[in-house]
């Protein structure tokens, strides 16, 4: 009995020593002097009871492992250094398993990267050795299983991988997925689970380019149904900080379909030249939210479609340029709000309708430049208002159209230069019409217009503070109700500096005479008059405050109360068309007799109908072609509804002072969707070939050069697409593949 505890006072003492020196030995129970170079078992209070192994993480291919935290600063997923073999734990580190702490990475160690984080189990050196150093027999070949000598393991923790979290929460909760090699894994393994990852929450993607293999991405509710509004977070830093540090980039084009409110943040869509879909789709019956998210390369930029809700778009410190069609594209029936956005070197800039509710839309802070059609394009049954915007070197800089409802329109401290056409277009129908800080400079572009205001509805039009240079007219006017000009200046234009015409005299509309204010300003270098106004018989001029005029060609101001409505005369009946039904297939080509029609009309049995007029000296055939056999993949942010192929001899253009309408028919049950007309266009993406979605036409027509770039090849779009009645309507004077597609 003393021996028994004069040994066990001894292992006492010599165990506490051990600790003290931080080297931890397996103490034998019947001697008490372990062999040198044998383990340490942990030591217990019953020395008779079992040891108990320490626990070994418990890891499924989708089961997320996080390291414990370390002394070193958070490793870079870039390069990441495996820990290295510590002395053994102590009792407690040893009943949790967690690895021990780590020394930090040496700078040659920190300069070898491996491909993902790894957490590695690492048994006792001794235990690499089944003899012990000295032959000593431990482990299994002792006849018994030694937890600390068990085979090593090597957790692969993908970092870079997406992972969805409830909302409250963050990466690293464990109510959070475990982490998927893709967006596409991580929507199966949601999708796998249902009753576990239900709700409102978001999908957090590491920070940088991600590494998933799609060529496509989709994410659909319809997939998902058991959760709620969705969040796609991009540059967080995943298994290191869980913080967000930068934006995700993909080089695939990315689409979601949802039911409920969709956020994006911190992304960037790159695709490559030549690109068939829209880089980012989204469409959902909520609201939508982006920030920081940049896109460019795509068959068009960005495409937000909510209209068939009531929800609202909110866009900030996002930029949508180089893309092929529009930058960033939006149907809404809600209110639309963008702040800080860039859309340049596109097609179209920004195009916004949500003329199917009664929302407003309010841009501040916007920059385009060099896109080829419109730089920003609003359609708006309620206020349109922009602060701080700046469009120029295309055709049209702005173009604001609230004549689907009672909106008036505000424009403040913005400019617009360098575009061909019309620098600003402001048209309202019952609303007003306010400028004030406006500046134009359209740099003496043949019948270049700075500004064009009107309100034909007995809406007021104001201008305050504001420049209209070096266009052909700096300011035309067309008002049904009050008119007034503060501090305008208007120089050297090849015209008048500003005409003011009622709608009376313009165009037989509105009351017979208006009120018009000049107070103050200066006119001065134009070609015509200074200013000039035609406020209709029954009108008014009055001029206030001092008014400075210079060198104006035609004089100073024009006021003329005598000039009125002038309906025109009677013009002599129109050769009817030569009307020709086909069907479509394989159809003989048709030539009308310019001596007796003005053009030949060709009808398909779904009463699309191609109109193509006078001059015309060569044969026409009509043909429809199959979805299947489009040249070219439509992209998937579209519905194609159908196509044709229309010829005209052995050029795709038609002989000068020629057109051709083209009015596709709309399929029963398709009302109220949003329609385009695509152009095939075999010279795009360096005669490869791409589609080219033709403009919607603007209020008062608007010709546009297919090929903003190259104009001097005589394609043109003579009118943008609209909608009449059950068709589909737009006018060119070229020929080729077209299609009806719906959104």
């Amino acid at each position: 009995m003393i021996k028994r505890k004069f040994f066990l006072n001894v292992a006492i003492i010599f165990s506490v020593v051990l600790i003290q020196l931080s080297s931890a030995y397996r103490t034998l129970a019947d001697d008490g002097s372990p062999p040198e170079g044998t383990p340490a078992a942990t030591q217990t209070e019953d020395p008779s009871a079992t040891p108990t192994p320490a626990a070994t993480p418990e890891v499924t291919p989708t089961e997320e492992v996080t390291p414990a935290a370390t002394d070193a600063a958070t490793p870079d997923p870039e390069s990441t250094v495996t820990p290295t073999p510590t002395d053994a734990a102590t009792p407690d580190q040893e009943a949790t398993a967690t690895p021990a702490p780590t020394e930090p990475a040496t700078p040659d160690q920190e300069a070898t990267a491996t491909p993902a984080p790894t957490d590695t189990v690492t048994p006792d050196p001794a235990c690499t050795d089944p003899a012990g150093s000295d032959g000593a027999v431990t482990g299994d070949a002792a006849g018994g299983a030694d937890p600390a000598c068990a085979e090593p393991t090597t957790v692969t923790i993908p970092y870079s991988d997406p992972i969805w979290c409830p909302e409250g929460t963050l990466p690293g909760d464990a109510a959070c997925t475990p982490p998927q090699a893709s967006v596409t894994d991580l929507i199966n393994y949601l999708e796998a689970n249902p009753t576990v990852y239900t709700g409102n929450g978001a999908i957090y993607l590491m920070t940088g380019a991600y590494t998933g293999s799609e060529t496509y991405i989709s994410i659909s509710y319809t997939v998902l149904p058991q959760l709620g509004t969705l969040s796609v977070l991009g540059g967080w830093d995943l298994g290191g900080t869980n913080t967000n540090t930068g934006i995700t980039t993909f080089t695939v084009p990315v689409q979601v379909v949802w039911n409920s409110d969709v956020t994006l943040e911190d992304v960037a869509v790159s695709l490559p030249p030549g690109s068939t879909d829209a880089g980012l789709f989204v469409s959902t019956d909520g609201n939508i939210t982006m920030d920081n998210v940049t896109v460019q390369g795509g068959y068009s930029g960005a495409e937000l479609s909510n209209y068939v809700g009531t929800g609202n778009v909110s866009v900030t410190n996002s930029d949508f340029s180089n893309n092929t069609n529009t930058g960033l594209l939006i149907y809404s029936s809600g209110s639309v709000s963008l702040a800080n956005v860039v859309a340049s070197n596109n097609n179209n800039g920004i195009f916004i309708d949500n003329t199917t509710g009664t929302g407003d839309v309010t841009l501040n802070n916007i920059f385009t430049d060099g896109n080829g059609w419109t730089g920003v394009d609003v359609r708006s049954a309620g206020n349109i208002n922009l602060d701080g915007v700046t469009a120029g070197n295309g055709t049209v800089g702005a173009n604001l159209d609230a004549t689907a409802g009672a909106g008036n329109i505000f424009v403040a401290n913005s400019t617009f230069n360098a575009d061909g056409s019309i620098g600003i277009k402001a048209v309202a129908a019952t609303g007003n019409v306010t400028l004030t800080n406006v500046q134009t400079d359209s740099q003496n572009a043949p019948g270049s217009i700075g500004a064009w205001l009107k309100s034909y509805g007995g809406g007021t039009i104001s201008v305050t503070g504001s420049v209209f240079a070096n266009a052909d007219t700096g300011l035309f006017i067309v008002g049904t109700n009050d008119v007034t000009l503060t501090n305008v200046t208007a120089t050297g234009n090849a015209g008048d500096g500003v005409t003011v015409e009622s709608g009376w005299v313009f165009g037989c509309f509105g009351p017979d005479g208006i009120a018009v204010t000049v107070d103050g300003g200066t006119y001065q270098d134009n070609g015509g008059y200074g200013f000039a106004v035609y406020p209709g018989p029954n009108g008014s001029a009055n001029l206030a405050g001092t008014i400075a005029f210079l060198n104006n060609t035609n004089g100073d101001y024009n006021i003329d109360l005598a000039r009125s409505c002038n309906p025109g005369t009677e013009e002599k009946p129109a050769k009817p068309y030569q009307v020709v039904e086909v069907s479509g297939k394989g159809d003989d080509p048709a030539q009308p007799d310019c001596d007796l029609y003005a053009g030949l009309m060709l009808i398909l049995p779904d009463q699309t109908r191609v109109k193509v007029s006078c001059p015309l000296d060569v044969e026409v055939t009509v043909a429809a072609v199959a979805k299947d056999k489009l040249p070219g993949d439509a992209p998937k942010s579209v519905e194609v509804v159908s196509g044709l192929e229309v010829t005209a001899g052995d050029s795709n253009l038609l002989p000068e002072g020629s057109s051709m309408q083209l009015c596709f028919a709309i399929p029963e049950g398709m009302e109220g969707r949003h329609f385009a007309i695509l152009y095939w266009d075999p010279t795009a993406n360096e005669g490869a070939g791409g589609w080219i979605e033709l403009p919607v036409n603007q209020f008062g027509g608007q010709v546009f050069a297919l090929h903003p770039d190259t104009p001097e090849d005589g394609m043109l779009i003579l009118e943008g697409v609209y909608q009449c009645g059950s068709c589909v309507c737009a006018r060119v004077n070229f020929t080729g593949t077209f299609i009806l597609v719906a959104r």
